[in-house]
């Protein structure tokens, strides 16, 4: 192979590495920048078993429509309000339980994603120090859609948009 040649090749694995690397960052970049501004959680939905250590089997689930907002910054922060239900039944103490409680938190985190997830952590408020990781399921300009390990399930829409029936 001639010289030119061998300098040829290395110039194109060159521009080739720049280039998929680019592309990864484009997608990051991308989200990033779709992610900014007001959303309004339109659904939130999951399930879990209970944390106490005297429930014997104790389930949470819910189902929530208009659940609150989530604001991201484009330096990293932003502030969350949460207002929905969690209906509870199960078992604990040996007695069956069936109620319905109000959730309502807000405060600030902090957040970053990569290619197709999104990570915040609270910063403030009742949920100071925890911090979610989420799948990116469908994400536009217009609407989000996440999943979490814990199995909850969220569709964000922006708060500027609406839904008429």
């Amino acid at each position: 192979m001639r010289r030119s040649d061998q300098r040829l090749a290395a110039l194109f694995l060159f521009m080739s590495v720049i280039l998929s690397s680019l592309s990864s960052c484009t997608k990051q970049q991308e989200l990033k920048n779709q992610l900014e501004g007001t959303w309004n959680i339109e659904e939130y939905s999951g399930n879990g078993q209970s944390r106490n250590s005297k429930a014997e089997d104790l389930q949470a689930t819910f189902n929530a429509t208009d659940a609150g907002q989530l604001t991201f910054e484009g330096d990293g922060t932003g502030q969350y309000q949460f207002d929905y239900k969690v209906d509870i039944a199960g078992v604990a103490a040996g007695s069956s339980v069936s109620t319905t409680i109000a959730v309502s938190s807000s405060g600030k985190f902090d957040w970053d994603n990569a290619e197709n997830t999104v990570t915040i952590t609270y910063t403030s408020g009742e949920r100071e120090g925890e911090e979610d990781r989420y799948d990116v399921d469908n994400s536009g300009d217009e609407q989000q859609e996440w999943s979490g390990e814990s199995e909850q399930e969220h569709n964000f829409a922006p708060a500027n948009s609406a839904v008429f029936e």
